[in-house]
């Protein structure tokens, strides 16, 4: 019987005033190249899961969120075929009324930016089963 190791990894859902979320695609070096993503990432020694959402967002697309802007939209469970679970805690940050902000790329780990609005225009955006679950908590099912 294996083992299977658990790590904390903290989402990051940021919805523009319009309702309008941000996806982003990652570059061919990583692992599962291509596809799309939230911002996030894993847990740092002695961080929170909200402080681990928090600097990833800043590191993967430049925006700086304020703790107290943060939602939380809970936790799932996602199991990876070499062993490891990762525990996904998702955040959303809604912006602030008249707030402009374009996603950049800090760190260059991604090469594209999209914003959506319907889980319809998601369809042809491959998203690992957590983002995927977290988006849904946030848009129309439609």
């Amino acid at each position: 019987m294996t083992s299977t190791t658990f790590r904390n990894v903290s989402i990051m859902v940021l919805v523009s005033e319009n309702g309008a979320l941000i996806c982003h695609r990652r570059q061919n070096h990583y692992r599962r190249p291509g596809m799309w993503d939230l911002p996030g990432g894993k847990m740092e020694e002695g961080e929170t899961p909200l402080e681990a959402a928090i600097r990833e967002t800043m590191e993967e697309v430049g925006y700086c969120a304020a703790p107290g802007q943060c939602a939380p939209l809970g936790n799932t469970v996602s199991d990876f075929p070499d062993g490891e679970a990762r525990v996904y805690h998702a955040f959303k940050v809604v912006f602030l009324k008249n707030e402009r902000w374009e996603p950049s790329s800090p760190s260059n780990d991604f090469t594209e930016f999209r914003w959506v609005k319907t889980m319809a225009e998601l369809k042809d955006l491959p998203l690992p089963p957590a983002d995927l679950w977290a988006l849904e908590k946030v848009l129309d099912r439609g």
